[in-house]
């Protein structure tokens, strides 16, 4: 089996990634599950009203000095950092210098290598993209409509709009509100979902190729 293939003993140590943003912006919010339990931390400075907000717990920090501490604690308690596709690696990567690169390659995985061996073997008829949502769905991972896909781009642009036009959490509409508690439920849901995806894959194709009691 491929390094980069998330065996059973490993899916106990593992820090789950995920960031939340616009495609032509920096991230806005990044969630890190492990122990069966999700942090929140927004990473853009316009969001810092949005903090520790009830239905919403994210809290403030610098991306660089977080993605210092997530590879500090990947490395003293022996775990990986795991997200869906590369993307997540990449954000990280910007903001670490060239030697914590090198530190991360060698923590880092893709969940989409564990996911796929899965794909090929129990459901060769699955096709398109290799989209979280899809394993999620075939797994039987129910997603709220309200924390679905679609939900975060343009939760995150009319927000950001409104940020910057100087109102404060208190000043947010109703809507506006809800819409950044959406975000974050996307990101738990997300979180947990690749989790249960991943989880699932490495167990069954771990059994398939009779290493179950390995």
């Amino acid at each position: 089996m491929s390094q980069t293939f998330i065996t059973p003993p490993e899916l106990d140590r593992v820090l789950w990634i995920d960031f939340e943003g616009n495609k032509d912006r920096p991230p806005t919010l990044l969630g890190v599950r492990s122990d069966g339990k999700c942090e929140f931390w927004i990473v853009e400075d316009t969001f810092e009203t949005c903090a520790n907000r009830h239905g919403s717990p994210a809290k403030v920090v610098e991306l660089g000095s977080l993605a210092e501490r997530l590879l500090a604690q990947a490395e003293s308690e022996d775990r990986l950092i795991v997200s869906w596709s590369e993307h997540d690696k990449h954000l990280l990567d910007e903001v670490l210098d060239s030697n914590d690169q090198v530190r991360l390659s060698r923590r880092y995985r893709n969940a989409i290598k564990t996911a796929f061996p899965w794909r090929q073997v129990f459901a060769p008829e699955f096709v398109g993209e290799n989209a979280l949502a899809q394993y999620m769905a075939r797994l039987g991972w129910a997603v709220p409509e309200e924390a679905g896909q679609g939900v975060v781009g343009d939760a995150l642009r009319r927000l950001r709009a409104a940020l910057e036009s100087g109102r404060e959490w208190g000043q947010l509409t109703t809507g506006q509100r809800g819409a950044w508690r959406n975000v974050v439920k996307h990101n738990r849901h997300d979180l947990s979902g690749m989790e249960k995806v991943v989880s699932e894959c490495s167990r069954r194709v771990w059994k398939w190729l009779g290493m179950a009691d390995h």
